[in-house]
């Protein structure tokens, strides 16, 4: 099953911001569980890494801003994986996890107290690079060419 996050942060070493996201493959999950429990799980082994889009800052030792997490079983498309995206413009702006559900897709954001004020901009840059790692997932389990992530 898929789990894409998306995680704004920050170099310790420059101080430089950026957006990383990866793609997990993980069927271990047992979805009778509640939402927390999966994300705990998630938490502990995202399972195997399908592809991912860094940025060039000091890798490891970043502080996460935000992040946006995304679960979904497997063979859900890709359609209602961004779909579920789209409900957090309409929350209001919170600290801490807060987790939505929609058709069996799972999403969990957590942005920093600090960075409220920005909530709508911090949902869109996360949204934008998962759906951009989702369309280039896409493009490779189907076998054509990607573009290099940027």
């Amino acid at each position: 099953m898929p789990y894409i996050t998306a995680q704004r942060v920050r170099s310790q070493k420059t101080g430089r911001e950026a957006i990383h996201a990866f793609l997990h493959e993980s069927g271990h999950l047992d979805w009778s569980q509640s939402p927390e429990a999966l994300f705990r799980s998630i938490d502990e082994d995202a399972g195997v890494l399908i592809d991912k889009k860094v940025s060039p800052i000091h890798q490891g030792g970043n502080e996460v801003l935000s992040y946006l997490d995304v679960l979904a079983p497997e063979g859900t498309l890709r359609s209602a994986m961004i779909e579920i995206l789209d409900a957090f413009y309409g929350v209001e702006a919170r600290s801490g996890p807060l987790v939505l559900m929609a058709e069996g897709v799972m999403a969990r954001v957590s942005v920093r107290r600090d960075r409220l004020e920005n909530w709508r901009a911090e949902i869109e840059d996360l949204s934008r690079a998962i759906e951009d790692l989702l369309r280039k997932a896409t493009r490779l389990r189907a076998g054509r060419p990607s573009s290099k992530a940027s």
